[in-house]
């Protein structure tokens, strides 16, 4: 190949000319000509569509199926637990506090109450001036008692669980934060009367290792069922990922 200005002796691919510093007419630089064969290849990778995919695989959660009743509000929580989180990330699971679902026995005797008195005040009203006032004014004490208790026990306790830890806080006044490695809780069960079984709510027991909360009870806890499988799923998934066998600890 020469030169067509000073037909000097030019490499086959050379872009400008060594000797005069003109540019061979004709010439296509090495670095377009290998682009415009890449993007000819069928093989030639799409980034953009490479990068959507793997967006799209890191949506979808993989893990085993999941067993038991499972509302969507635990789905994404328990699959995430059972990916066995490879890098230490401490991920959000759960947080609550007393459900007012756990005082239905004092709600249907606020009822029963709310409904006898004014019936027997209206029984003796001819006999006891102003019966019926003081019927309303018996149910409307009951109604803000039990409004006042449902109301400190809101405030009282709160639940944060991660794939980590149970995080318990209590007190109103005076907060008092304790915290229970999950790895280091050896049972969890959970009890419901006939009542809380309808409305999905129900108490916890969580019994560990933890040197100030050897045993814990979770009161009036909703979607009890739930709460519990994730529970005993973050203790299991701990430990796998440390490599500790359940039955070993």
């Amino acid at each position: 190949m020469n030169c067509p200005e000073c037909h000097a002796d030019l490499m086959e691919d050379s872009v400008y000319c060594h000797a005069c510093g003109k540019r061979v007419s004709g010439s296509v630089p090495r670095t377009s000509r290998r682009h415009r064969q890449d993007q000819a290849d069928p093989a030639y990778p799409n980034v953009r569509s490479d990068r959507r995919a793997k967006s799209e695989r890191t949506d979808d959660l993989v893990g085993p199926p999941l067993k038991g009743p499972t509302s969507g509000r635990f789905r994404n929580a328990r699959r995430r637990l059972q990916s066995l989180n490879p890098n230490d990330e401490e991920l959000e699971l759960w947080s609550g506090t007393y459900s007012a679902k756990g005082m239905i026995n004092y709600w249907i005797a606020a009822i029963l109450i709310s409904i006898a008195i004014p019936m027997a005040a209206a029984i003796f009203a001819f006999q006891i001036e102003g019966s019926m006032l003081i019927a309303f004014g018996i149910v409307a004490v009951v109604w803000l008692v039990l409004g006042g208790m449902l109301l400190f026990q809101k405030l009282d306790v709160h639940y944060e669980l991660t794939s980590q830890r149970l995080v318990h806080k209590v007190g109103i006044l005076r907060r008092i934060t304790n915290r229970i490695e999950v790895i280091d809780i050896d049972d969890v069960t959970f009890e419901q009367g006939i009542l809380e079984r309808v409305l999905g709510v129900g108490t916890i027991a969580i019994y560990s290792s933890d040197r100030t909360d050897p045993s814990m009870i979770m009161t009036g806890i909703d979607d009890v069922y739930q709460v519990f499988e994730l529970l005993d799923e973050a203790r299991r998934s701990e430990r796998v990922r440390r490599g500790i066998h359940i039955e070993a600890v």
